[in-house]
């Protein structure tokens, strides 16, 4: 029986581990990484960047996008998704399309390089049970914004000091299903993004304040684990931590 597995190391001097490694199992050294997992690993003299082209022209192939006019936004202004119709439901049937699977397909992308689309995917799983043809023709823009513009890729750059910025921020009430708040955050380290989210709430909020405290909650755990993986990797912090929020009710409450 063979098995097969990748493994990718980091770190100032590899060779100690490489050669531990290689006294136990069979491994192959195949040099700086270039594609991990589906991520398109590219290392220049200042740093490095994270793409998924290759992934989203084979996605745009799957639901031929590559045929469709190319889209600057990845939804419509103002848009506001409801629960699809009987007939929307069964326009959407005729198309043969799996839902499920191609929303599955973009939230692998957004997760590692594409943060900017994560409200649109998050907004558009709030239909997986029963989709509609409308929540079809947005997930197609969606799709048509990200073959447009799949060659942008996340970037980091070797910079002096290591702080951890997190910004989080919601709305209020504002789904018009269930009048559930939606939170979202980011986390940065030295102004480079390392870490997002977007999501709905667990249960209604009866103000603003108990939102944003909620969204606070959420990224502060979020730093939090960050903080003691950095401690794990031996990457130490010059500076502590910056958590934003813009409502000084929830702080005053997480204080």
């Amino acid at each position: 029986m063979e098995y097969h597995n990748d493994l990718a190391l980091f770190g100032p001097n590899l060779n100690p581990f490489k050669e531990l490694i290689q006294k136990h199992f069979e491994m192959e050294d195949l040099g700086q990484a270039s594609l991990l997992l589906g991520i398109s690993i590219h290392q220049h003299h200042n740093g490095s960047s994270l793409s998924q082209t290759h992934y989203i022209n084979e996605l745009a192939q799957a639901f031929n996008i590559h045929e469709l006019h190319p889209s600057n936004t990845h939804l419509k202004p103002h848009l506001q998704l409801q629960l699809a119709s009987r007939n929307e439901i069964k326009e959407f049937k005729i198309t043969r399309m799996n839902y499920r699977s191609a929303l599955g397909s973009s939230s692998y992308i957004i997760s590692n390089t594409r943060p900017e689309l994560t409200f649109a995917v998050s907004h558009l799983s709030q239909f997986l049970e029963n989709p509609g043809i409308l929540h079809w023709k947005a997930y197609l823009q969606v799709l048509r914004y990200l073959y447009h513009t799949r060659n942008l890729s996340l970037q980091f750059q070797h910079q002096e000091g290591n702080q951890i910025i997190s910004y989080a921020d919601t709305d209020w009430g504002n789904n018009p299903i269930d009048q559930r708040s939606v939170s979202g955050y980011t986390v940065s380290r030295n102004h480079h993004l390392i870490s997002w989210n977007f999501k709905r709430q667990n249960t209604v909020s009866h103000s603003a304040t108990e939102a944003k405290y909620k969204a606070l909650l959420e990224v502060t755990k979020e730093t939090m684990w960050l903080l003691n993986f950095c401690k794990e990797i031996n990457l130490p912090l010059l500076d502590k931590p910056v958590i934003l929020n813009n409502n000084k009710g929830a702080i005053n409450l997480a204080l």
